[in-house]
């Protein structure tokens, strides 16, 4: 017997990927669906629904914690209101037998959301307060199958999302704010006798493709004996495939450790790892607040330019609406979801299954990018999308950070856009020459999509500099001359480009901006080569953006184009890397300069002459 149960553990050890830490638990990718989906839906409906009350400014599905605090402090509004509609005596709990939900109708949410464009959908299965929207034996008497509404909300709802081919996924909260257990002097029996066992009833039951934990902040993750956990919902768990979780796991944990970010009613973003921006409709509160007025409610073109904001930088939008107690989701909220799935419908392709640019956005904040199929740094990508968040007055996009392109079109809805004439320069960009429609004729409001085939970006172009008070300008053999375009630098012409937005320290290096007042001149060079090669009368004036530098596992992307002095001649040679690789060919010449990004090929060379 003995030796079995070594085999069974010696086996569950072999099976096992993940281990019980966060450099074993952050390493896992996340599931790829998500990353596609870009869209989702987040519910909060529960026992708070019924008062549905905050001042403005306060999430109202907090009503029981700001009751709680009493007369004095933040809680007095509530307080207050409490006291002046239900009376003194008048408990949270007695709420209860209050909780109809008699217009909770899952199926026609599920095609609400399915309309709204969303690929996934997250209701709030316990809150803070502890009621679970499941019946849970964890919690007798303070459920929504025992007592309330009397129905399985999760449960219902999930079938009727999955109906829908939209994720089912589920919001949880680690910590209840008056439950006996965790109130107590060992609030570590609430974790191993409430928490844990609702985890894993809610996985094990309704199988969900993502959970959004919340209510970590008390304690760190061990006392949530969160990586334990996740080592099991990653390794054994029956959705250990699909399921995404966020970074909610203890202090300490927010933007660090987990899966994807979660920040909230916020602007951060975060580069480096996947996230998702939540909020409401609403701008103060998740819950559904009666006291809320119209302009507390965001408008649909500033949904969907949130919409587009987090996407071009790589993030989701899981957009909250509050039903009411009676289930039925404000219309205002539906006006809102109908809209953004009507903007979905024209220019969904530009937001579904992308992939941030390396170009997020231009400095006014007016045109976002998203790329499609891309290819490895800044190199050619099948399509990129310009998402235009105005339309300008004289018909005109200028886009700075296409270089090039093959073809552009405005998207229209259906399966072939509207064909733009465009003309395109290394230092300004692509102008655009939109089309001009009249009234009612537009293909959709609140932004506005071109899409781009065969976008070259600005660091695929070569850089232009002055070395030693002279004056140099790239020109190339004609086999590159496509792909290497002669411009002269000029910094008032160049100032607001950008090149790559940073990264980590083993992907980009910065792209100088160097000044010598001996010379009179500039000097425009990556960080890797500059100190080697400017003498000590240059000064370091700015960093004007990021570039790729060369790697073997990094082609096809970008690769330097080098400058190569050979002093006895007197001449330069501007040479791509690839080129360039046996230093043998080019004797007596020494790299001086790297002058610009350009497209690998196999013969990348020019002559600059002084």
């Amino acid at each position: 017997m003995l030796r079995y149960f070594l085999a069974v553990i010696l086996l569950r050890t072999a099976l096992s990927v993940y281990t019980e830490d966060w450099q074993s638990l952050d390493s896992r990718p996340i599931p790829e669906w998500f990353d596609d989906a870009k869209f989702g839906i987040f519910i909060h409906f529960g026992l708070f629904s019924v008062p549905s009350w905050a001042p403005i400014g306060q999430y109202a599905e907090w009503y029981w914690r700001f009751l709680a605090d009493g007369p004095q402090g933040r809680g007095k509004p509530v307080y207050d209101f409490h006291v002046n509609t239900f009376g003194p005596n008048f408990k949270y709990e007695d709420f209860v037998p209050m909780w109809h939900a008699e217009l909770f109708e899952p199926k026609q949410w599920a095609e609400l959301f399915e309309r709204a464009g969303a690929k996934y959908v997250v209701p709030t299965s316990k809150h803070h307060d502890g009621f679970t929207l499941w019946k849970s034996p964890t919690t007798p008497n303070w459920n929504s199958v025992d007592v309330g509404p009397k129905r399985d909300i999760i449960g219902e709802l999930a079938k009727a999302v999955r109906d829908r081919g939209l994720h089912s996924c589920v919001y949880f909260s680690l910590y209840e704010w008056f439950n006996p257990l965790y109130r107590g002097n060992q609030p570590q029996d609430y974790v191993d006798r409430v928490m844990l066992p609702q985890l894993r009833e809610l996985i094990g039951t309704f199988k969900p493709d993502m959970l959004f934990t919340d209510g970590d902040w008390d304690f760190v993750s061990d006392f949530w004996r969160a990586q334990q956990f996740l080592a099991w919902l990653f390794n054994e768990s029956p959705v250990k495939e699909t399921i995404v979780v966020n970074d909610r796991w203890g202090q300490g944990c927010r933007g660090a450790h987990g899966g994807y970010y979660s920040p909230e009613y916020g602007s951060a973003v975060y580069l480096e790892r996947k996230w998702e921006l939540n909020r409401g409709i609403d701008v103060f509160s998740f819950g559904f607040n009666r006291n809320s007025q119209a302009g507390n409610y965001s408008t649909s073109t500033e949904l969907v330019h949130t919409l587009i904001r987090t996407v071009a930088n790589g993030g989701n939008f899981l957009l909250n609406v509050g039903p009411a107690a009676d289930g039925e989701i404000p219309v205002v909220m539906q006006e809102r979801l109908l809209d953004i799935g009507a903007w979905l419908r024209v220019n969904g392709e530009a937001i579904y299954g992308t992939r941030k640019w390396s170009v997020h956005n231009d400095r006014h904040d007016s045109v976002f990018y998203t790329q499609r199929h891309a290819g490895v740094g800044n190199a050619t990508v099948a399509t990129v999308y310009a998402l235009m968040t105005s339309w300008p007055d004289d018909q005109r996009a200028v886009l700075p950070h296409i270089a090039a392109a093959s073809s552009i079109e405005l998207l229209q809805g259906g399966s072939s856009g509207v064909p733009l004439r465009f003309s395109s320069h290394a230092l300004v960009g692509t102008t655009v020459e939109l089309p001009h429609f009249v009234p009612g004729e537009m293909p959709c409001q609140h932004a506005w999509t071109l899409k781009i085939v065969g976008a070259l970006g600005p660091a695929a172009t070569a850089g232009i500099m002055t070395w030693w008070g002279r004056e140099m300008a790239a020109c190339a053999t004609p086999a590159c001359t496509a792909r290497i375009t002669a411009i002269r630098y000029d910094r008032r012409r160049y100032e607001g480009l950008a090149f790559l937005d940073p990264g980590p320290d083993d992907s980009v290096v910065p792209l100088q901006l160097y000044h010598s007042d001996a010379y009179g001149d500039h000097a425009l060079v990556t960080a890797s080569v500059a100190h080697r090669h400017l003498d000590s009368t240059y000064k370091l004036l700015s960093v004007e953006g990021y570039v790729y530098p060369p790697t073997a596992d990094r082609l096809p992307g970008t690769v330097p184009l080098e400058l190569w002095l050979n002093e006895q001649r007197k001449d330069f040679w501007p040479v791509g890397c690839e080129a360039s690789r046996g230093v043998a060919r080019l004797d007596g010449y020494s790299l001086v300069a790297v002058i610009g990004y350009v497209l690998p090929g196999p013969n990348y060379s020019g002559r600059l002459s002084i």
